[in-house]
């Protein structure tokens, strides 16, 4: 008789106790990607990352790397390093985002945010 009255004690609590929504996990984010060949290039949003090499050839010695980060609030996050020797006055490498945009005519476009 103890056992039931238990048993039912124990029902009570559970159907009172409130509806707990079970814990959200956040997604785990891609890891950055790292750009180091002399063409490399990858899309990120609606954004084209190059790591470009161009004039590494009029060094002596040197590289340069662009890690992409992904994108936060539609714009594509990135750094570059670079160490080049030799070559003076000769550009070596540069790293650029290209936009991926629809056509526009320029006499239509207002802005362009930076």
């Amino acid at each position: 008789m103890k056992f039931i009255t238990v048993l039912t004690s124990m029902a009570a609590l559970v159907a009172a106790a409130p509806a707990v929504e079970p814990t959200k996990t956040q997604s785990i984010d891609k890891r950055a990607t790292n750009l180091c060949g002399q063409w490399d290039n990858i899309k990120v949003g609606s954004y084209i990352i190059y790591n470009n090499l161009w004039g590494r050839d009029q060094a002596t010695s040197g590289s340069q790397c662009t890690l992409v980060d992904g994108i936060t609030n539609n714009l594509a996050k990135w750094s570059s390093t670079w160490s080049w020797a030799g070559g003076n006055l000769h550009v070596k490498s540069y790293s650029n985002a290209v936009l991926q945009a629809p056509a526009a005519r320029v006499s239509a476009v207002a802005s362009i945010p930076s």
